[in-house]
């Protein structure tokens, strides 16, 4: 069957298309590519294999996902805060401001009316690898583990079968900061990246990325007046593609590390210029 002029001219636009559009995109990963803005060493604690992947490993597609914390606020010295945790006390009124949103003097005391008033921006996002913000969360998990420890009725007492369990959890807490948790946290947050990585030079430990923030009303204690803080909705550099290449340093089971230590690995993650990443190396650690 002999296809029209017309149909033949369709079907070269639309391979030429096609052509055009790969040339641009791997124009834009070449461009991506020539210059490094970090280059940081990650292991399965900060990206980890898809839970679901263990499932579906018919397909060839690899993508481990960033695992990413907020920095507490720097007053805060208990260890009630969940371990991850996306609210950023340290963005207070005046620095959300900075990022754009349109905040009244006094925060909202009504719920209803807070929620329809409830938005959401992109920003730039500075995320810091096993650094002040992990040591500090150390800190505090070790600090209360030896509280707990050391304090009135560890010795026994009619508490003591509670005090056990409390103690007991307290060490897991220290034991999975140290071990397992992940130290890379979101540290910062502004309009620029190029002002952000002045601000933060070293390449090795700061990693810049666009997320979304927003904003929510707290109170605490309930009795003291509401104020605003910034909450880290997500970070768009959520999955890393994963040459096929390195899939067998990997391995092909989502697990804790603590379980299978046999399973553990370091990636050398590259940002490039225009902030996207990709995975130059994966080595057994």
């Amino acid at each position: 069957m002999k296809l029209s002029t017309a149909a033949r001219r369709l079907l070269w636009l639309g391979a030429a298309l096609i052509l055009a559009v790969n040339a641009l995109i791997l124009a834009g990963v070449g461009w991506n590519r020539s210059a490094e803005d970090s280059r940081l060493r990650l292991t399965e604690r900060e990206l980890h294999v898809p839970y679901q992947w263990g499932l579906e490993r018919e397909k060839s597609a690899l993508a481990l996902q960033l695992n990413w914390r907020v920095a507490a606020h720097q007053s805060s010295g208990g260890s009630h805060a969940l371990p991850y945790q996306r609210q950023a006390r340290w963005l207070d009124a005046a620095r959300l401001r900075e990022l754009g949103f349109d905040l009244g003097d006094v925060p909202p005391t009504d719920w209803q009316l807070w929620r329809h008033q409830t938005a959401q921006r992109q920003a730039w996002l500075v995320l810091e690898f096993d650094g002040a913000a992990h040591a500090a969360a150390l800190e505090r998990a070790q600090h209360s583990y030896q509280a707990l420890e050391s304090g009135p009725g560890a010795a026994g007492g009619p508490y003591r079968e509670e005090l056990a369990q409390r103690l007991r959890a307290a060490q897991h807490n220290w034991l999975d900061e140290r071990d397992t948790r992940s130290r890379l946290f979101v540290i910062d947050a502004g309009t620029d990246p190029k002002s952000l990585r002045i601000r933060y030079p070293d390449p090795r430990r700061y990693l810049i990325a666009s997320g979304v923030v927003a904003v929510t009303v707290m109170r605490e204690p309930e009795s003291a007046p509401p104020f605003y803080s910034g909450i880290i909705r997500s970070i768009d550099i959520d999955r890393i593609h994963v040459p096929a290449r390195f899939h067998p340093v990997i391995g092909t089971h989502a697990t804790h590390p603590a379980v299978e230590p046999d399973r553990r690995y370091q990636v050398e993650l590259v940002h490039g210029r225009r902030h996207q990443p990709w995975v130059e190396a994966v080595d057994p650690r």
